[in-house]
């Protein structure tokens, strides 16, 4: 198939595609704003598309849906979740970084790693509460005066520490 110019038109895989702008990336040729401009755009153009398909739909007089009777727009359908599981592997390509962007369904999406949720016991959060007031005390002090310091929260704890560095300061 010919298209205006001379060129012809080339349908790819997802992974062509992927490779592609990989490639594109790697030589400079495109930046990644221009990717996310690209995909801004995307949406953009299905908006403006439904919106002329629903004015299609009222010149021709066809069936009226739902969403048009109330007179909004119809929503983008939600993507169905799936059940994430973990797997573990044992392959050295399983330890690689990740590609920072994807190809799928003919759209760029870059890929988000997951954060890990730590649960913070009362423990742990009185501890770091007590980190939160040793460290500043102990940046008041230099050279041998905060090894003391150091070594006291190392002995007897920071909070012994942190009472000592306040009376040297009162």
């Amino acid at each position: 198939m010919r298209r205006a110019g001379g060129s012809v038109a080339t349908t790819l895989s997802d992974g062509q595609a992927s490779y592609v702008v990989e490639r594109l990336r790697a030589e400079r040729r495109i930046s990644d704003a221009e990717i996310q401009r690209y995909i801004a755009d995307l949406g953009r153009e299905i908006s403006d598309l439904e919106v002329r398909l629903a004015r299609l739909r009222a010149l021709a007089g066809g069936p009226e849906t739902h969403s048009e009777v109330e007179g909004g727009s119809r929503p983008a359908p939600r993507a169905k979740r799936r059940k994430r599981t973990r797997s573990v592997s044992t392959n050295a390509s399983a330890a690689r970084p990740t590609a920072p962007a994807s190809v799928t369904g003919g759209e760029i999406a870059p890929k988000k790693r997951r954060k890990r949720r730590f649960t913070v016991t009362p423990k742990v959060l009185a501890s770091r509460e007590l980190q939160g007031r040793y460290l500043p005390l102990l940046n008041k002090f230099t050279g041998s005066r905060r090894a003391g310091f150091a070594k006291i929260a190392k002995e007897r704890g920071r909070k012994a520490a942190i009472s000592a560095m306040e009376s040297t300061l009162r």
